[in-house]
This record gives structure tokens, C-alpha cells and sequence, in this order.
């Protein structure tokens, strides 16, 4: 059988539409669009797709020959694939020495995974969070997603090889695979804690494939291509289906956030279900309407270079931040992200996959091997292109060896200019008044405050002023929170005479009451706690009576909220609002107030800050104390 016979399937043009639709989720998600809160769940729906189309294809094959030719699957899967992350990973290796050289130390081992496409167990295990990173997250980090799909691409068809030789025919698989759907998404219930960073279950393989596989239960009793146009009836149940599955996916993507723990007990699951059923429906040719919608030709057109969007829209988000990388934000930057990403993935599908697609490796290796020279046509275009891809595996293969002299990665920028504060000359700050009325100690001194900083933001600074505070002669304080608490530590150390500040980079809340648990057992919780929760996932009032009733002997908690763009930054600083009125030794530090009202204290991602916004958080505190 030659190439030109192999089975193809039938193109479906509302699945392009779907796949434009499940991108621009994605991309708002990470551009910090607002209705995008749970976006990232348009990875699911790609993996329902890509299970169903590949399944579909190697059955395909099976119904004609009873036999599965898995060399040329994975032949066809790599010239599909490889090219255009070949043009990213070069993009990627020439602009980050000039635009993000603090991610020089870590590209040589992120190239590897991601051509190894193990880029997901790479971040597992370097306890990489994908929804909570300070500064700058790795460019790669999105290839998480192409690494499970590839895995699937290269274990499926020796799977599915295997069990058609002993059931016969793919409806007898239907429940096994199912089975194997349900066993992964309950892996993820099992591997889940609530209160810590959920990006193991998340990254991984085990616990990720259960929409691959719910879509490959599709393909098994599902063949559009034999389908006839249903009665009425038939239609009306294909359209209240498509409708349903797709304001499901709807509300999925616009009202879960990535912290709802209902997501990781069975409602990955759900949307992959949702995803199956929307894809069954646009599949048919005799679904109404939501077919013709989601095949209009603008969603096709996006959704053929949805994968090149995919792999470009990261890399353009990261490079693009707010404040730090360009003078723009809102709109305006939502603006240049959109067209800097579709133009490169246009580019990307019209220069390097769509010939590559259509045999012009082929082509340009018969021309060699016949030694045929290149004339001036079409086929001068191939050679060009071709010489494109041969230098981008060049360029590649010399990064992987040759070791680039640069900085390892930094933690995260805020942190950097703050332990640079130290060094520039004063300049006094503003404090938002707090009305709150508090007791002060009667040991109190009264001081000039002074923060030491110059911005790093483009924004003008805070007005000058001066304001008193009350500063603990000789009393321990202990502090316990996660990167912006770790933000402050130098200055709050130097500050308090006795102060001891234990803060870490996307610390969750069960792992801050274990710590705040040990230090009250072993006598080293101070008689003045400062408390920094909330600021990465949602914390119940219960968890807040908990970990308060651990700090019950504390002499005064002062408990600071959260100003994260997040969903849960206003039900997290309601509940500490309520919590600190129940608990008599506890204060409200009112940072979302004072940070709402001026962000240019802050970074690109609207949480971390710069020296200034430093200076002034540390005011705060002590103004509580």
C-alpha cells in the first residue's frame, strides 16, 4: 500500500472551530483576561480532540487492514509536530539572551525535555507550580501539554494494537478504555491534598489522561464519516446536546478557577465528558446549527493554526509583562499579545507545517538523492524552507551541546529589587490611613518612617509623607506567609530586633499550618505573629479558625490580606475581614486597600513588589504592631 492509499479521515470543520475556541481560552486564562477564570481547562477539550482524531485514524487503518503500521503513525506524528516546535525552541534560544536573560540557566535542560517531550515530568519534578510562579515562569513551561499528548501518541497504537488482536473489534474495547479513563481521574482524587499547590496532578501523565482516553472511547463507536442525516428527532437530540455540552464547557471556563477542589475530584473528568459530547455532536453532519457556527470560517482559520498559536502565545505572554517588559497593560497589551501570537503561528503554518504536511522533506530528498539541481519554481520555495528546518535542528543540537554563559535563573524579580533596597537613599512614603481602632502596647516608641527605594516600575512613586509607628522594643515576632511575606523579610528582620520571618515562595495553607503546628510545639512561636495567607488559592473560614487556634497564645496576630489578581482575592480578604473580628488577639493589615489604590507599587503579575512597594508594606505591619 503506498502513502496516497493510507486512510484518511473526512475533515470536520466545526472540530477547527472548536480548537480556536479551546485556544483563545487558554490564552486568556494566562493573559489575566477576566471571564477566562477557568481557561485552562481549554487544554482538556485539545485532549479530548486529540484522542478522538488519532483513535479514529489508527481504527481506520485497522477496518482496512487489519493490521496497524506504527512506524509510519509515529513517522507522521513527528513531521506533524516537530517542525514547528523546532522554529520555537530556536526563537526561543536567539531572544532570551536579549529579552529574558535570567532564563538562560535552565534553557539548555528545557530544550532537551521538551524535544524528549518530557517537559511535564521535568516540572513535577522540579516542584515547578504551573498556577502560582513569582517573576518570570520558564518559556517552556507550556509544553507540558504537547509532552502528555506525545507520550499518548507514542504508547496508544501499541495499546490499542494489542487489544484489537484479542477483541477483534474496537466496540469490545469501549469499557476498558473507560475504565482506564476512571482509574486516572481517581488517581487524581487520590494524589490531590487540598491546601497545596495542585500541580502534580496536574502536569502529570497518570493523572491527565483520562481525557485522551474518554475521546478514544469516542472514536471506538463513534464513525461520522458513516453517519446519515438523522429525522427530526434525531436532530433535536443532537442539538440540545451540542447546546448543553457547549454552555457547559462555557460555565467551566468562565466560573471554576484552578483551586476548586471539586475540579480534581472527578471534574476534570466532567469536562473531558463535556468535550466528548460536544465532539460527537459536531462530528455528525446532521447537527443543526452548532455545526455551521463553530465552522464558520473564521474559527477554522484560527483553529488551523491553533497549534501554532499554542505554541507561541506563552513564550509572548512571559516576554510581554506588564510594567517590567512593555509600557503597556489592559487592553492594549491584550491587544499586542493577541497579534504578535496569531501573526507568528501564521507564519509558522504558512512557511514551515503546511509544506512540511504536504511532503516538501519529500520532495527536497529526492531532489538530493537524484542530485537533481533546484530550478526556479515552486520547488526553490522547498529548498528554502527545507534549508529553515535544517538550520533550526542546527541551531538546536548546538544548544544542547555548547553550554551558554549566563546567570542561573533568579528566584523571582521583587525579591531581587528588594534585597536592593538597602542600598539606595532614603525616601519617605505615603500610608493609606487605617480607621481601625487598635490597642497599643504601652512600651511604644514613635519614629519618622523612611523607606529606603527607588521604583523599578514605570509608574511615577508614591507621594511623599511621613507617618508614626509603633516599632516592639525587644519583642519576638515571628512571621509566617509565602513569597510577599518573603518579599519583606530583610527589611522586617532589620526593623524588629528580635523578629524571625519564615516565608516561602507558593507555600499553601496546609503547609503554613504544619510550620506555624511545629514552632508552637517546640517553643519557637513568638508572642507577635504576622500572618500573610490567601495569596495563592482560596482559604475557608475554617482553615483560618484552625490555624488562629494555633496561635491562640500569641499576644497579637497581625493578619495581612491579599491583593492578588485572582478569583479568590475578594471571598479570601471577606473571610479575613470576618476572621480577625471573631479572634481578639487578631489585626487587620489592610494591604489590598493601600495596593488597590497604588499599583504602581507592583510587579507585572499585580502580587509581588518592587523596593518601594517593599517600604511601604513593611510600614504597615509595623503600624499594627
Amino acid at each position: 500500500m503506498t502513502v496516497g492509499d493510507r486512510p484518511r479521515l473526512p475533515h470536520i470543520a466545526a472540530v477547527d472551530g472548536l480548537r480556536a475556541l479551546a485556544v483563545a481560552s487558554v490564552f486568556a486564562y494566562h493573559a489575566d483576561v477576566g471571564w477566562a477564570r477557568g481557561g485552562f481547562l481549554g487544554v482538556d477539550v485539545f485532549f479530548v480532540i486529540s484522542g478522538f482524531l488519532i483513535t479514529a485514524l489508527l481504527l481506520a487503518e485497522w477496518r482496512r487492514d487489519a493490521w496497524l503500521d506504527v512506524a509510519y503513525f509515529w513517522k507522521r506524528r513527528a513531521l506533524r509536530l516537530l517542525p514547528a516546535v523546532l522554529v520555537l525552541l530556536v526563537g526561543v534560544w536567539v531572544v532570551v539572551p536579549v529579552l529574558a536573560p535570567d532564563q538562560a540557566g535552565r534553557l539548555r535542560g528545557d530544550i532537551r525535555a521538551a524535544l524528549a517531550y518530557v517537559s511535564n515530568w521535568r516540572l513535577i519534578f522540579e516542584h515547578q507550580s504551573y498556577f502560582e510562579a513569582a517573576g518570570r515562569p520558564p518559556l517552556l513551561q507550556h509544553l507540558w501539554s504537547l509532552a502528555v499528548e506525545e507520550q499518548f501518541y507514542l504508547v496508544w497504537p501499541l495499546v490499542l494494537w494489542a487489544g484489537l488482536a484479542v477483541r477483534r473489534t474496537a466496540r469490545r474495547l469501549v469499557w476498558w478504555i473507560l475504565a482506564a479513563a476512571v482509574a486516572s481521574a481517581g488517581l487524581m482524587a487520590v494524589l490531590y491534598e487540598p491546601g497545596t499547590d495542585p500541580s502534580r496532578v496536574y502536569y502529570g501523565t497518570d493523572t491527565r489522561a483520562a481525557a485522551i482516553l474518554l475521546g478514544a472511547a469516542l472514536a471506538c463507536v463513534w464513525r461520522p464519516s458513516t453517519k446519515t442525516t438523522p429525522p427530526l428527532a434525531g436532530r433535536v437530540v443532537l442539538g440540545v446536546a451540542g447546546a448543553g455540552a457547549l454552555g457547559g464547557l462555557a460555565w467551566c471556563i468562565t466560573s471554576l478557577h484552578q483551586f476548586h477542589d471539586s475540579l480534581y475530584r472527578g471534574g476534570f473528568l466532567g469536562v473531558a465528558a463535556l468535550a466528548t459530547v460536544l465532539v460527537a455532536v459536531i462530528s455528525h453532519p446532521g447537527t443543526p446549527y452548532i455545526g455551521a457556527v463553530l465552522g464558520s470560517r473564521p474559527l477554522v482559520w484560527l483553529g488551523k493554526r491553533s497549534y501554532g498559536i499554542y505554541l507561541f502565545y506563552w513564550p509572548v505572554i512571559m516576554l510581554t509583562r506588564e510594567y517590567y517588559d512593555v509600557p503597556l497593560s489592559g487592553n492594549a497589551l491584550l491587544a499586542l499579545r493577541a497579534a504578535i501570537t496569531v501573526s507568528l503561528a501564521a507564519l509558522s503554518y504558512r512557511l514551515v507545517e503546511a509544506p512540511i504536511r504536504n511532503g516538501a522533506l519529500g520532495r527536497l530528498w529526492a531532489d538530493l538523492r537524484d542530485r537533481r539541481p533546484f530550478p526556479a519554481t515552486p520547488r526553490a520555495w522547498v529548498a528554502a524552507r527545507a534549508g529553515v528546518v535544517g538550520a533550526a535542528v542546527l541551531a538546536v543540537a548546538t544548544t544542547l551541546v555548547v553550554a551558554r554563559t549566563a546567570p542561573p535563573p533568579s528566584g523571582f524579580l521583587a525579591i531581587e529589587a528588594a534585597a536592593a533596597a538597602a542600598a539606595s537613599s532614603p525616601m519617605p512614603v505615603t500610608v493609606v490611613p487605617d480607621t481601625t481602632t487598635t490597642t497599643v502596647p504601652p512600651t511604644t516608641t514613635t519614629t519618622m518612617v523612611e523607606a529606603t527605594s527607588t521604583s523599578t516600575t514605570a509608574a511615577p512613586p508614591v507621594t511623599p509623607s511621613t507617618t508614626t509607628v509603633t516599632v516592639l522594643p525587644q519583642s519576638r515576632v515571628t512571621g509566617l506567609g509565602d513569597s510577599v511575606l518573603l518579599e519583606a523579610k530583610a527589611e522586617l528582620e532589620s526593623r524588629l530586633p528580635d523578629a524571625s520571618i519564615n516565608a516561602v515562595v507558593s507555600r499553601q495553607f496546609k503547609e503554613l499550618l504544619a510550620v506555624a503546628r511545629s514552632m508552637r510545639d517546640t517553643g519557637q512561636l513568638g508572642e507577635v505573629v504576622i500572618l500573610q495567607l490567601g495569596n495563592n488559592g482560596p482559604v475557608t473560614s475554617s482553615q483560618f479558625d484552625e490555624i488562629m487556634d494555633v496561635l491562640r497564645s500569641a499576644r497579637r496576630v497581625a493578619v495581612i490580606n491579599v491583593k492578588v489578581p485572582r478569583p479568590w482575592e475578594g471571598p479570601n480578604n471577606n473571610m479575613l475581614a470576618d476572621g480577625v473580628a471573631r479572634w481578639p488577639n487578631a489585626v487587620l493589615v489592610d494591604w489590598h486597600r493601600h495596593g488597590a489604590a497604588h499599583p504602581e507599587l507592583f510587579g507585572d503579575d499585580g502580587t509581588h513588589m518592587g523596593p518601594t512597594g517593599v517600604a511601604v508594606f513593611v510600614e504597615l505591619i509595623l503600624a499594627k504592631l
